[in-house]
């Protein structure tokens, strides 16, 4: 049996596998006795006609492909163990010559996964301040918070610092959005840029149009936007603020003072700051070593991920009471349109767990069961939590979830430490310099 391999690109090869005539001469007449003791052959006992009565009566294209489907999986399992193919899936049948037997196989193979030199990787973290000033708008909000909304004791327009409601109407992309809206009136509680200095002067009754755009208290698809404001104000009221003295810091919490209450603030305002520069500086770092990363995979593996995708929809929706179709209707998309708007995302998520497994596996990271058991305790809330919450938990498809999220929490941990100089290569023998998942 002679076989070649040609790289095809995007982990899959074309294999051609010529088999030898005595093979197939053998394997031919194997399936012809095989059909002879199946289908009666007149003037001979079953099983017994000659090979040649047997072709005659049958046809040779009949017991060929009756052989082929004997034959095949035996010489498809040898060729791919003499070639050592590291298979995603089995291969689609490309073409099939009869006379000699030679067949063209297409094999997806597993995804193949270099990072590069991840080791040497370093970035400068970045650093993060609280000033004073952040302080005390903190202070000037919490005692908004711990304001007295009472009625206005005479009638006067709008002015900062007062709680106002809005019948709101807010047009985005043709989209209109009708909301009421409660909130006091203050340049930090603005839902678009100058949302406040809009509503300054406006009396109880009156309407008002203008255009603004949108701040990052909507959604991540309309922060941005400009919206086309309709607004009616119904109902203005005086907010009587406390002082700023020990007294709020004693009612507002367990502090003796207010200096106490400013210390307390910094250090959540500090440690929050930390917590999201930590969270853009892993991301930071695991996007670079993404970019510098070889990440190659079959055709195959993102159309089986996209079919995942959309019977998981499928289950989820019929939990519903509804079908794909009805989804499709509401959103205005064709099948093949929603196909193909998942493969972006589906793409996406797979580059990004293929290098969390490969850098894991390089580092020896793993979740082990008491990782598990502690993320699923935290979760759940503990003892006190409601019945069934643990259960839940500890399903399999949500310990899946657990497991995936942990490893990616301990692989962006152990980049983060690479970038910024905190492990040395010699900390371990340098990795592999290529991995197949």
């Amino acid at each position: 049996m002679e076989i070649t391999t040609r790289d095809l690109g995007n982990r899959q090869v074309l294999m051609t596998i010529h088999v030898d005539q005595e093979r197939v001469e053998q394997a031919m007449r194997g399936t012809a006795r095989r059909l002879s003791r199946q289908v009666p052959i007149p003037g001979f006992r079953r099983g017994r006609a000659p090979y040649h009565v047997i072709i005659q009566r049958l046809g040779r294209e009949t017991v060929f492909q009756e052989m082929l489907e004997d034959l095949l999986p035996d010489i498809v399992s040898d060729a791919v163990k003499e070639q050592e193919l590291d298979l995603y899936d089995s291969g689609e049948i490309e073409d099939i010559q009869q006379d000699p037997l030679v067949v063209k196989i297409r094999f997806p193979l597993r995804p193949y996964v270099d990072p590069g030199d991840y080791r040497s990787l370093r970035l400068e973290p970045p650093q993060v301040t609280v000033d004073e000033a952040e302080v005390e708008r903190a202070l000037e909000e919490l005692r908004y918070e711990m304001a007295i909304v009472e009625p206005l004791t005479e009638e006067r327009p709008a002015q900062i610092g007062d709680w106002v409601t809005l019948d709101m109407q807010v047009t985005v992309d043709d989209q209109p959005i009708v909301e009421q809206y409660e909130d006091v009136l203050s340049p930090e509680h603005e839902i678009a840029v100058g949302f406040a200095e809009q509503i300054v002067g406006m009396r109880v009754g009156e309407e008002k149009e203008f255009n603004l755009p949108l701040n990052d208290r909507w959604s991540d698809e309309m922060a941005g936007k400009e919206g086309a404001f309709q607004v009616e104000l119904t109902d203005l009221q005086q907010c009587i603020l406390p002082p700023l003295d020990d007294d709020l810091a004693r009612t507002y919490g367990n502090y003796d003072s207010l200096d106490e209450l400013r210390q307390a603030i910094y250090a959540d305002m500090l440690a929050d700051k930390q917590r999201q520069a930590e969270q853009a500086y892993q991301d930071q770092v695991f996007q670079t070593l993404l970019e510098q990363a070889t990440i190659e995979y079959p055709p195959q593996l993102v159309e089986d991920l996209v079919e995942s995708e959309i019977e998981t929809l499928e289950q989820d929706l019929q939990d519903s009471g509804l079908s794909l179709q009805d989804y499709l209707k509401l959103s205005g998309k064709t099948e093949e349109e929603f196909r193909d708007s998942l493969y972006p995302r589906v793409e996406t998520i797979l580059r990004n767990t293929l290098l969390i497994t490969t850098i894991a596996n390089r580092e020896q990271l793993s979740v082990s069961g008491d990782d598990i058991d502690e993320y699923i305790t935290r979760l759940s809330g503990g003892p006190t939590a409601p019945p069934g919450v643990h259960e839940l938990l500890s399903s399999p498809s949500s310990v899946r979830s657990i497991v995936s999220r942990l490893l990616t929490t301990k692989v962006l941990d152990r980049l983060a430490a690479i970038a910024r100089g905190e492990l040395e290569t010699t900390d371990q023998e340098a990795p592999p310099e290529e991995t197949e998942n």
